[in-house]
């Protein structure tokens, strides 16, 4: 007691719902990464974000696509939200 936190293990997580959709995001701090094709360190916040689908019916056996789609685009659009522009560009993405 008395002391401050120490960050290593630390994890912010929030469950924001959209749509039909439960979106889980998680905000680890003092992260690294080596960028592999530069070999690069780059520090900073990760953010971890996942979109999962909270009522599911039978039609998801037989026509996934439609419900993988939905979830896809819910989900790049709250991951895209949480980013500013000059961290996407510090980051240098390669879009395939």
């Amino acid at each position: 007691m008395g002391s401050s936190t120490p960050q290593r293990g630390f994890r912010l997580r929030t469950e924001r719902d959209y749509e039909s959709f439960i979106t889980i995001i998680e905000i680890i701090p003092d992260s690294s990464a080596k960028k592999t094709q530069l070999g690069k360190q780059v520090e900073g916040l990760l953010l971890t974000v996942d979109t999962i689908k909270s009522n599911l019916t039978d039609d998801f056996l037989t026509n996934p696509g439609p419900l993988i789609e939905d979830s896809h685009s819910v989900l790049k659009k709250i991951f895209f939200s949480l980013l500013t522009a000059k961290t996407l560009d510090r980051l240098e993405p390669i879009w395939s």
